[in-house]
C-alpha cells in the first residue's frame, strides 16, 4: 500500500521520477554549507552536507530483497558521492548509515539510507583510527586468532562475514574486505563480492531473528587525515526480544560498556545453520 504523502515516491516533487537510484538533498539538513555560529572550543558551525540515498522507487521493498545489480548500483553510487563529498576541504569525514524499522530510527518507510559530510571525526571512527592501521590493525589481526574461524558465518572471494570477538549486540555482524583505506576504492570483483555478503548477511538476519529485523547498517572509511584504515562495514541488529538479550541497557547508555550473556562462537554457529537452510531452500 503506497501511502498519499510520501516524499520519495514517484510523482513526489523532491525526486526524478525517472531514476530508478538517486541521491537528493536532506528536507531537513543538520548539516549545511551556511551554517554559522559555534563557540569555540566548545562548538563549531554546523557546516556540512546531508543527503538521503533514494535506494529505489518502489515504496513496497527492501534492500535486502534487491537483485545484486541494483544493490551495486545503489552501493556505488553511495560510495562515488562519498567520495566526492570527501573533497570538501572542510570536511573532515563522510558517514553513512542506513536504518531500518521504526524503532530503529526510520521515521519514512520507503526503502533510503543517509550520507552525511562532516567537519569533524566522529569518536567511535577517531578511535578506530587508533586500531585499524598498519601492521597494528586489529581486523586484520582478528582473522589471524585460533579461534576465529568459529566466528566466521560466510565468506564470499575476499569478503568475511563474521561476528566480532566483543559484539555489541548479539548478531551483529562486521563484513570486511581486504585492507583498503575506503571502500571506493575496492576493486570491480571485490566490490561485487561485498555487495554480495552483505545482502546475505541481511537475508540471513531475517531468516534467524523473523523478517523486518530491525538495524544500522554502516559504511566505515578512513578519516581524511588518517595515515591509513581499513574499511568495513558493521551491520548491528537492533533486538528488544528478552528471549534473546535478557540483560538491561542501562550499562550501556549510562557509560559505553556493552554486557552480553551469549558467546559470539554460539551465534555465529547460529547464523552458519540458518545460511545452509536459507541456501537449501534457494536451491530448491
Amino acid at each position: 500500500m503506497l501511502p498519499d504523502n510520501c516524499p520519495f515516491c514517484p510523482g513526489s516533487s523532491e525526486i526524478d521520477s525517472s531514476l530508478d537510484v538517486q541521491i537528493i538533498p536532506n528536507r531537513f539538513p543538520p548539516y549545511t554549507l551556511s551554517a554559522g555560529g559555534g563557540t569555540p572550543p566548545f562548538s563549531i558551525p554546523a557546516y556540512g552536507v546531508s543527503e538521503i540515498v533514494i535506494e529505489s522507487l518502489n515504496h513496497n521493498t527492501d534492500f535486502s530483497e534487491f537483485g545484486l545489480e541494483h544493490a551495486l548500483k545503489v552501493v556505488r553510487t553511495t560510495l562515488e558521492r562519498m567520495r566526492q563529498l570527501q573533497e570538501d576541504p572542510k570536511i573532515k569525514y563522510v558517514h553513512f548509515f542506513r536504518n531500518r524499522g521504526r524503532s530503529g530510527g526510520v521515521s519514512i518507510t520507503h526503502p533510503h539510507s543517509q550520507i552525511f559530510a562532516l567537519p569533524f571525526v566522529p569518536p567511535r571512527i577517531a578511535k578506530e583510527t587508533e586500531h585499524l592501521n598498519g601492521h597494528r590493525c586489529a581486523l586484520c589481526k582478528a582473522n589471524t586468532l585460533p579461534d576465529h574461524a568459529e566466528r566466521v558465518v560466510l565468506s564470499r572471494g575476499e569478503v568475511v562475514v563474521y561476528v566480532p570477538y566483543a559484539p555489541r549486540t548479539p548478531y551483529e555482524l562486521i563484513i570486511q574486505p581486504t585492507h583498503t583505506r575506503y571502500l571506493w576504492d575496492l576493486g570491480s570483483a571485490q566490490s561485487v563480492d561485498l555487495v554480495y555478503a552483505l545482502l546475505l548477511a541481511l537475508k540471513l538476519l531475517d531468516r534467524t531473528l523473523g523478517d523486518e529485523t530491525v538495524y544500522t547498517l554502516t559504511f566505515h572509511n578512513s578519516p581524511k587525515e588518517a595515515e591509513d584504515f581499513h574499511a568495513h562495514v558493521e551491520l548491528i541488529p537492533v533486538i528488544t526480544d528478552r528471549r534473546r538479550v535478557r540483560f538491561s541497557r542501562g550499562l550501556e547508555r549510562s557509560s559505553g560498556s556493552y554486557l552480553l550473556d551469549t558467546l559470539p562462537e554460539d551465534k555465529a554457529h547460529e547464523l552458519r545453520t540458518n545460511l545452509e537452510e536459507l541456501v537449501r531452500i534457494n536451491l530448491s
